[in-house]
């Protein structure tokens, strides 16, 4: 072997490893076509699992603001009637101004000095509360069927013991809750004392959404 022959084959051997070296970088530097798409599918698959859970926690909190919201309207038409020495009533309301709609639309506060269910006068509106995006209805039953809840100076129900009641749109019981209301305006939520799932109404019964 001549020395440049020698020389060559050292320069080639020692060239060997910083390819190697190169090349293995290479290939570390990114994800291949066939992992990329198996992490998506994996990432699509956890998501499938996940999602029916994300919507029944979304579900849940939603019915629980919509019993939260109806009992601060109850709680500030009973406070605002001590207060103020006036009777006070708690309608559904679909635009704030007057008694009207649904339930579910929305609920007004307001003075009414006399008793006329109208924002007349010198009555004050109190409050409109809203439900925005609603997954459900409310109902309102009580004692002559009244569809809307005075509050006298005394902080006491004209009569109108009963309960509001939300129900999902899909009708599942586990959704559904009540807000109890008794003569003196106390309220108290129904809960599910059983442990089957579902909250019992006022009677102890399961709430039907049917």
């Amino acid at each position: 072997m001549n020395s440049k022959t020698a020389i060559g084959s050292s320069i080639a051997t020692g060239f060997k490893p910083i390819q190697s070296l190169c090349s293995n970088r290479h290939s570390g530097d990114g994800f291949t076509l066939v992992e990329l798409l198996l992490v998506l599918s994996i990432l699509s698959i956890l998501f499938s699992l996940s999602l029916p859970n994300f919507q029944a926690m979304h579900a849940q909190r939603q019915a629980d603001v919509v019993i939260k919201k109806l009992s601060e309207a109850i709680q500030l038409a009973r406070m605002s009637a001590i207060r103020t020495g006036k009777l006070v009533t708690l309608c559904r309301s679909d635009r704030g101004v007057e008694c009207s709609g649904q339930w579910h639309d929305g609920i007004i506060v307001f003075s009414d000095g006399n008793g006329d269910r109208k924002i007349n006068q010198d009555d004050v509106l109190q409050r409109f509360f809203t439900f925005p995006g609603i997954g459900g209805s409310l109902r309102w039953r009580a004692f002559q069927n009244r569809q809307y809840l005075q509050i006298t100076s005394q902080g006491f129900t004209r009569y109108q013991n009963g309960n509001f009641t939300y129900c999902p749109n899909d009708g599942d019981a586990s959704l559904a809750r009540q807000l109890i209301i008794n003569r003196t305006a106390r309220i108290r939520f129904a809960v599910d004392s059983d442990g089957d799932g579902i909250r019992e109404d006022s009677r102890g019964r399961p709430i039907n959404c049917s």
